[in-house]
């Protein structure tokens, strides 16, 4: 590891940390507690994926078999919350947009897969979460107002990932 590498996770850390800083309320430890645990189960399947592909696994049908586990689930999720209704409803009033976004999310997962295939998971995982910051923009771009804190985070997250990118 390189000074910049060290140097970068600790500006991806600082600003994911100054992006997702709220006043605290009754339920912070629970809300964190869940946080913690959806972070394991991310890294874990992350890494599930990362040990496929460096068994051979292609990303395409790797893709598609995490989309068949998935959608058992998924169905029975929605089936509780009653969620197909609104997705049909949107469907129906914006088919073209559904479709766009399916496939940017198709996509995006399929390069995600790709890298992981080439490239260390640390390294990848990590400017994945950048993904926070394209999401602060997509939000200012729908009118969402941005505090100091979130554009601050946002900038260090950017930095950060940048300097993952220096070589060594």
């Amino acid at each position: 590891m390189s000074p910049w590498t060290v140097s970068g996770v600790a500006m991806l850390c600082v600003g994911l940390a100054v992006m997702n800083l709220s006043r605290p309320s009754g339920s912070t430890g629970t809300g964190v507690a869940w946080a913690a645990l959806s972070a394991v189960g991310i890294a874990g399947y992350h890494l599930s994926y990362k040990m496929a592909l460096g068994t051979g696994a292609q990303p395409p049908a790797l893709f598609a078999t995490g989309l068949l586990v998935a959608l058992p689930v998924l169905i029975l999720e929605r089936g509780h919350q009653q969620g197909w209704a609104a997705f049909r409803r949107e469907a129906l009033l914006a088919p073209g947009l559904v479709l766009t976004a399916g496939l940017i999310s198709a996509l995006s997962f399929g390069l995600l897969l790709t890298a992981l295939a080439g490239g260390g998971a640390g390294a990848v995982l990590t400017l994945r979460n950048t993904s926070i910051a394209f999401a602060l923009v997509l939000a200012a771009l729908q009118g969402e107002r941005m505090g100091r804190r979130q554009l601050s985070g946002a900038a260090l997250v950017a930095v950060g990932a940048l300097l993952l990118g220096v070589p060594a």
